[in-house]
C-alpha cells in the first residue's frame, strides 16, 4: 500500500501494515499511484513530480507549475500528470516528457487517470470563470499525443472557496469505461465521450 501524506512524505506498507519505507519530500504529497506488481510508486505534490522505485530509491523528480496530481500505468512505462495551473503532462519511466501542454486557462486538474498502455488518459478538474468567480466541473480524454478527443462540463457551479471539493477519476485498462466522482454528482462515459449515468 502506498500513501503520500500532507507531512510531506510517501510511505509503503505491505498487506499487514507493516512500513516498509518512508520518503520524505520537500513539499506535500497530495497523490499517489502505485503499480500493481508494486515495482514503482508515483506521487504528485504542491510542485513537482516523483518517480520512486519499490525500495524507496528515487528515480527522478520533475517540477511542475501547481499542485499536481499522478498516476502510473501498471507496466511503470507512462507516468500521467496534471496541475492546478491546467497543465498535462505525460513521462515515460526514465523521465523524459512525452506530452507537456497547457489545456486552458483556469482549469485545476484535481484527479487523471490513464489506460493499461498508455493509449488513453482522462482528467477531471474545475474550470473558473474569471468574471464569475464560480468553476464548473470539467472532464476532459486525451489520446496518447495529447490530442483532446472530448471534453464535458457540467451543468453545476461551485465556489473556488470550496476547495475540499475535488474531482475524482478513474477509467477501466482498456479506457472503454471513465467514471469521473464531480461534487455530488457521479458520471459514467464511454469512450467516445457518451454519458451512461
Amino acid at each position: 500500500i502506498a500513501a503520500g501524506s500532507w507531512d510531506n512524505t510517501i510511505y509503503l506498507f505491505d498487506s499487514n501494515g507493516k512500513l516498509l519505507w518512508n520518503y520524505v519530500a520537500p513539499e506535500m504529497i497530495l497523490s499517489v499511484s502505485i503499480t500493481p506488481d508494486g515495482r514503482y510508486i508515483s506521487a504528485g505534490s504542491v510542485d513537482s513530480i516523483y518517480l520512486l522505485k519499490n525500495d524507496g530509491t528515487l528515480l527522478w523528480k520533475y517540477p511542475t507549475k501547481g499542485y499536481t496530481r499522478t498516476a502510473v500505468t501498471p507496466d511503470g512505462k507512462y507516468i500521467v500528470a496534471g496541475s492546478d495551473g491546467g497543465i498535462l503532462y505525460l513521462f515515460d519511466s526514465n523521465g523524459k516528457i512525452l506530452i507537456q501542454k497547457k489545456i486552458e486557462e483556469y482549469y485545476n486538474i484535481d484527479s487523471v487517470s490513464i489506460s493499461r498502455y498508455g493509449d488513453y488518459i482522462s482528467t477531471a478538474g474545475k474550470k473558473y470563470s474569471s468574471v464569475e468567480f464560480k468553476g464548473r466541473d470539467l472532464i476532459y480524454y486525451f489520446d496518447k499525443k495529447g490530442n483532446a478527443l472530448w471534453k464535458y462540463q457540467s451543468q453545476y457551479s461551485s465556489s473556488p472557496l470550496d476547495n475540499n471539493v475535488q474531482n475524482r477519476v478513474a477509467m477501466t485498462p482498456d479506457g472503454a469505461s471513465i467514471a469521473v466522482a464531480s461534487d455530488n454528482q457521479l458520471y459514467a462515459f464511454d469512450k467516445n465521450g457518451n454519458l451512461k449515468l
